[in-house]
């Protein structure tokens, strides 16, 4: 039958909470065979198309919709570990893998996986090696097993060019990542809220950071804004006893300059003959290159 977790459903939407339940069950298995592990997180491929056969009450307008702002509110994250170039099958992964998928309990297979090959199927290199990243196999009443044909290769479109924040990647994951660490370091380890409000906060923080952020040689301006945004988590205890206490991403979006101002004050008088081991002064440029060079 399929089925949804009702608090989830009130979190995220209803149709959101059917992809994620989908996406639980397959990581899930993957993880349990070992199977689709990547950059540390176990994945799973689908498209748009299958999902919408499989989930027949909703449309593919639907499901790209939910897939789409779970990924704007960092619940999943894009990937592509095809093992052809032209292949564009989209592999997708929980960002936060430990926080969904719990050994605890089982998750129930959505109508029709018994007649369907579930989890989705890159193009395969050639008509020898068909299935070679297959995550199950054919149910034994699909007719006849059969796969699709490869197609030919599409037409390779431009690349959009986007901003630092537009799209959930290896980048933006770190930002996540060290916001999490900072928030559980002061919480006793409680994760803090993270729905699409918080994400779209942080990506825009994100934005300012890593255009305010001093550019230094040979490190991309994403490299300058995140190493901005650890300075101020590593130096959050510096901050006015009021913002020390902010632990909404909407408010510090909104009082960033006054952290900023209040960092730059607490190093204006640490530095007044204050030098690290090297002799460079801290909040110094030259300090600030070498942060970036142990980066």
């Amino acid at each position: 039958m399929h089925y949804f977790d009702p608090n989830v459903a009130a979190e995220h939407g209803l149709t959101e909470a059917v992809i994620i339940n989908h996406f639980q069950f397959w990581i899930k298995t993957n993880k349990r065979k070992g199977i689709n592990e990547n950059d540390g997180r176990t994945w799973t491929y689908v498209t748009v198309k299958e999902l919408a056969e499989w989930f027949d009450y909703l449309t593919e307008k639907q499901v790209r919709t939910a897939i789409d702002n779970l990924v704007t509110s960092a619940v999943l994250m894009k990937g592509n570990y095809n093992k052809n170039q032209y292949d564009r099958t989209t592999w997708y992964a929980f960002t936060l893998e430990d926080f969904w998928i719990r050994p605890e309990g089982e998750f129930h297979l959505p109508r029709g996986a018994n007649r369907k090959t579930w989890g989705g199927e890159p193009i395969p290199n050639d008509k020898t090696d068909k299935g070679t990243n297959k995550e199950t196999t054919p149910a034994a009443d699909a007719p006849g097993g059969e796969k699709k044909p490869p197609t030919d290769p599409p037409k390779q479109k431009k690349a959009n060019k986007k901003a630092p924040g537009a799209a959930i990647d290896q980048d933006w994951q770190r930002w996540v990542d060290r916001w999490f660490d900072h928030f559980k370091s002061l919480h006793n380890g409680t994760d803090p809220m993270f729905n699409p409000a918080q994400a779209n906060a942080l990506k825009s923080l994100r934005i300012y950071l890593c255009k305010v952020a001093t550019q230094v040689e040979n490190k991309s301006r994403d490299d300058c804004g995140y190493l901005a945004w650890c300075y101020i988590l590593d130096n959050w205890a510096t901050l006015r006893e009021w913002l020390q206490g902010q632990f909404d991403l909407t408010v510090i979006l909104k009082k960033i300059n006054d952290i900023l101002n209040s960092l730059k004050h607490a190093a204006t008088q640490s530095n007044r003959g204050t030098t690290t081991g090297n002799g460079a002064k801290a909040g110094t440029s030259e300090r600030r290159s070498e942060a970036v060079g142990n980066y």
